[in-house]
């Protein structure tokens, strides 16, 4: 969508090289640094950063660092919407957060978004939950304390309005 086009923009204008439709081979590391990033069409990248962006596994499998999983959970997934009347202390779109001590899965924070964010509330952002019952409503005082937690917004934030969806 539009947030996507305007994250590429800002990211290409900083000199970030971005590639699309293509797949990681593997990487060559030494000790825990990646050296370069091998794609399947066999072109390498030296990379000055890495931005891993879909989940750990995939990142250690195709490293070939080994790693123990437990089968997958099944869990609800919920969307809670909150609106604060403080900002969020980050300049973060994405937040993924893999604690597994936590029912936040992804944030979406919609002031940095925006080209020219809001320097007032109200400040409205997404908190993606994996519930094990599909009592999402019971759920939003721990997102909202995970989001404080996590230092996404301040211990006083008030909360204007919160929603839930399954």
């Amino acid at each position: 969508g539009a947030w996507v086009s305007g994250l590429e923009k800002r990211l290409r204008a900083l000199g970030v090289r971005i590639l699309t439709g293509t797949r990681v081979g593997s990487f060559e590391r030494r000790g825990e640094t990646i050296q370069k990033i091998v794609l399947e069409n066999g072109d390498a990248i030296e990379p000055d950063i890495l931005v891993w962006t879909v989940p750990p596994v995939f990142f250690l499998h195709t490293a070939g660092i080994p790693f123990e999983a437990s089968p997958p959970k099944f869990r609800t997934m919920g969307i809670i919407d909150f609106v604060f009347d403080g900002e969020v202390a980050t300049d973060r779109v994405y937040i993924c957060c893999y604690d597994p001590d936590m029912i936040s899965f992804r944030i979406t924070l919609y002031p940095n978004i925006e080209p020219d964010p809001r320097p007032n509330p109200p400040h409205h952002l997404t908190v993606e939950v994996f519930a094990d019952d599909l009592d999402i409503e019971a759920q939003i005082s721990k997102a909202k304390a995970e989001l404080i937690e996590m230092g996404i917004v301040p211990a006083n934030v008030k909360t204007l309005y919160s929603n839930h969806s399954v």
